[in-house]
């Protein structure tokens, strides 16, 4: 089994390596980070991978050459993880241009090129893959002082929802995963309006699921070739998630009050 994981040096990305890792796959290993996608890619060969191979890939700018780089490794795959991402704490009004740009281009569009990249290589081969997306519940609603960030999460659900319709006779799955918070560097790592970090670990992000359980279900959703799954722990997300649909008004108040404290 061909895999290629994005954002996988630390966080959901790692843990989704490792797991893979379990099942002996042979790994494509990518994020900006090419000393930290080493450690991972010794640890994930640890594990009992048949190969881990890496390939640096910074998702703000052209991804292209890291596409025909991780295509080349193996000549293609049978799982593609896109998982890499960044982002925001800040006010709609705050973000800059070149801010949202960034966040839209890490966390939608590069995904979309790769997906697209990878299909076609699938098509190609004859190859029935799966082309799992980690998204988030903010795919479904918008947090105060997220709204680039949920912006870039609501193009990927509909990115997505159609690329899965697309690709239904072909054997070809689209999964996209909707987790809530998790324990990972997500907040650390976040943008401000100007594009510098924010450099905290928010509350909601310490107390968040454990990157190796959302993993877990994760993959399972994979090799059942689900089209989408909640990973959002508790019940708030769900809630919300409803209640903007089922009862509008109530959602906005609720975002109005949450957005008075941020």
């Amino acid at each position: 089994m061909r895999v290629w994981v994005t954002g996988a040096s630390s966080g959901l990305g790692e843990a989704v390596g490792h797991l893979y890792a379990t099942k002996k796959a042979r790994l494509v290993l990518s994020s900006r980070r090419e000393e930290a996608l080493s450690a991972v890619a010794e640890t994930c060969v640890e594990m009992g991978a048949a190969e881990a191979l890496v390939v640096p890939m910074d998702q703000s700018v052209d991804v292209g050459p890291a596409i025909e780089a991780a295509l080349a490794a193996f000549g293609g795959f049978d799982v593609v993880v896109l998982n890499g991402g960044v982002s925001t704490r800040a006010s709609a009004l705050e973000t800059e241009p070149q801010t949202l740009e960034r966040v839209v281009k890490v966390n939608f569009s590069s995904h979309a090129e790769i997906a697209r990249r990878c299909a076609q290589h699938m098509l190609a081969e004859g190859v029935q893959g799966r082309i799992v997306v980690t998204s988030s519940v903010q795919a479904y609603f918008g947090l105060p002082m997220r709204s680039a960030y949920a912006a870039s999460k609501h193009a990927l659900l509909g990115y997505f929802d159609s690329l899965r319709a697309e690709l239904a006779d072909t054997g070809i799955s689209v999964t996209v995963a909707a987790p809530g918070y998790i324990r990972t560097a997500l907040s650390t790592n976040a943008l401000t309006g100007d594009g510098s970090l924010y450099g905290q670990t928010d509350a909601t992000t310490a107390r968040g699921a454990d990157p190796s359980e959302v993993a877990r279900i994760l993959v399972s959703a994979a090799d059942r070739r689900t089209p989408e799954i909640d990973i959002s722990p508790g019940l708030s997300a769900s809630v919300a998630r409803y209640l903007r649909t089922l009862a509008p008004s109530l959602f906005f108040q609720i975002m109005a009050k949450r957005a008075r404290t941020s």
